[in-house]
């Protein structure tokens, strides 16, 4: 049985700068070089393959901006309500229940 090579398609590939902390390079730069890949080699499979997990951190992200977003636009109609209603010439008090 003789063994078989499979490479990805090349790919169109692009330059970018990246602004990383030093110490966030030398961290890449021991992982790849670890692996006996360069600092690009090793972000492109690992970006490659851990894609989902970059696509949900996104999504998680989102999520709790959209939580806060909509707790703040809460407390502004609060805040809007309350003046409104002082401004009628009623006190307003925020009562909780528990």
């Amino acid at each position: 049985m003789s063994e078989i090579k499979l490479y990805a398609p090349k790919r169109k590939t692009k330059k970018v700068n990246m602004t990383l902390t030093e110490d966030t390079i030398k961290f890449l730069d021991d992982l790849s070089g670890a692996m006996g890949m360069s600092r690009s080699s090793f972000l492109q499979i690992f970006i490659d393959t851990h894609n989902e997990y970059m696509t949900e951190f996104v999504r998680g992200w989102l999520a709790s901006l959209q939580i806060h977003q909509e707790r703040l636009e809460e407390e502004k109609r609060v805040k809007e309500a309350k003046k409104m209603s002082e401004s009628l010439g009623q006190k307003t008090s925020l009562r909780h229940s528990h």
